[in-house]
């Protein structure tokens, strides 16, 4: 779920940015592939500054019930 005030460019793996999901002001998109394991996720903004990253596991993503909104932190990438 995005929660900033303008497109996002969602990473299931930071470290692969090519393969970013886009994601409207306020709206949300449903991936199944966070399921199992453990992420890098991060998004960026649409002129690729850094808005929010974290490693996060299988074990966050239950405690969460599967779902990531993504405010507009650039400090968690630091």
């Amino acid at each position: 779920m995005n929660q900033t005030g303008g497109p996002i460019d969602f990473y299931e793996d930071i470290r692969l940015r090519a393969y970013a999901t886009r994601i409207g002001a306020g709206g949300s998109k449903e991936i199944s592939t966070l399921e199992h394991g453990a992420y890098a996720i991060g998004a960026a903004d649409v002129n690729g500054a850094l808005l929010f990253c974290r490693n996060i596991g299988q074990g966050d993503l239950r405690k969460m019930r599967y779902v990531i909104r993504v405010v507009d932190d650039p400090a968690s990438c630091r």
